[in-house]
């Protein structure tokens, strides 16, 4: 038979004593625990029922709903636009645009800020093309500004600067008279355009010419 060995009782006390006060420990941690449990269950349940509202609202979160603000946003109107300060940002940033990307596929007349619906025809085509060429957009946008909405406004544009094209380089007002443009005056421009709406004459016609 196999003899006991003799057992170091002090030892074993100590030994017990450790684990009572670790057990003893993690019943008091017990409350806390719970209590951070708790707490993040709340803020679980919270985040829950934000994205189930979202999503009924069907709103994107974080950096998707600052895109969707930004596509959302509403296209400049030129023809109603009332605020002179926002007038003159949006011709400015429209010749630029002009220059940098419309005039690859249409040439314009040097008049064309003289002519009220091609500014506007012009806005919504630069909206349209920044939402088309922003990060994250798919081709479809793109190949749809380029096959839809450039075609129709450029046909639209043509058509309403057709005078001033024959005329080679001069504006031509409603009454056949022909003017030059001084196209440095386009903050004039917005803000006549904006407090007027073509009430009075605009800025930057210079040597009418009847022939």
């Amino acid at each position: 038979m196999r003899k006991h060995a003799p057992v170091d009782v002090d030892a074993a006390v100590t030994r017990l004593a450790g684990q009572v006060d670790r057990i003893q420990h993690d019943v008091l941690d017990i409350p806390r625990l719970r209590a951070d449990i708790e707490a993040h269950s709340r803020t679980l349940a919270d985040l829950a029922e934000l994205i189930r509202r979202l999503r009924t609202a069907g709103a994107p979160t974080g950096a998707s709903a600052i895109e969707a603000d930004e596509e959302n946003e509403p296209a400049p109107e030129w023809l109603t636009v009332d605020d002179p300060e926002l007038a003159v940002r949006w011709l400015a940033d429209l010749d630029q645009w002009t220059r940098d990307v419309w005039m690859r596929y249409q040439q314009l007349p040097p008049c064309w800020p003289w002519h009220p619906s091609v500014v506007a025809e012009l806005l919504v085509c630069q909206h349209l093309w920044a939402n088309a060429a922003m990060p994250g957009s798919g081709p479809d946008a793109l190949a749809a500004w380029h096959d839809r909405w450039r075609p129709g406004a450029a046909h639209r544009t043509t058509r309403v600067m057709a005078a001033c094209e024959r005329a080679g380089g001069f504006h031509v007002a409603q009454t056949g008279a022909r003017w030059a443009v001084d196209q440095t005056v386009l903050d004039e421009l917005a803000l006549w355009w904006a407090t007027t709406h073509g009430s009075t004459p605009p800025p930057g016609l210079i040597g009418e010419d009847h022939a």
